[in-house]
């Protein structure tokens, strides 16, 4: 298969910042517990509370990252969606750039891609999403359509190999 250099640098990252959100949820969680408990004991005011609401807010803004991926403390792994009409959308917190618009070697990768994929599906998607957003992808959008393609490629391994 013909590799796709931006694709994967892109992905990369969305694993790396799976992993680092996933692990500092703990860490988060017990400082804002902490900030909000705070004003019982002690003077302090408003303000930590507050933060502390933020920071309960921000871990439940990333809670959804499990749809996507299986994260220990030593790998992430790829949760395969077996139908893709039921793929849930990743996490904006996930991606880059997230509403800029890709590169023209994104937009050339993609239309490499959907030849290699040959699937009804992802074309569906993407012309869906160039007419929403009148001829425009975002990194949001290439991101996407990258975990759909990667959850088809191996969903259709699984299905050779068994």
């Amino acid at each position: 298969m013909k590799p796709f250099p931006q694709i994967q640098k892109l992905t990369t990252s969305i694993i790396r910042r799976a992993k680092i959100l996933r692990r500092s949820v703990h860490f988060v969680g017990a400082f804002a517990s902490g900030l909000i408990v705070s004003p019982l004991f002690t003077d302090a005011g408003f303000y930590e509370l507050i933060v502390g609401v933020m920071m309960l807010c921000f871990i439940f803004s990333i809670r959804d990252i499990n749809n996507h991926f299986n994260i220990t403390w030593t790998n992430v792994t790829l949760k395969i969606h077996p139908c893709l009409d039921v793929f849930p959308p990743l996490n904006r917190w996930l991606v880059p750039l997230d509403r800029m618009e890709i590169s023209p070697e994104l937009y050339e990768e993609l239309a490499d891609l959907k030849g290699v994929v040959q699937s009804d599906f992802i074309e569906e998607k993407i012309s869906h999403i160039l007419e929403y957003r009148k001829g425009v992808i975002t990194y949001y959008d290439i991101a996407n359509i990258a975990m759909m393609a990667e959850c088809l490629i191996r969903s259709r391994q699984f299905s050779i190999n068994k």
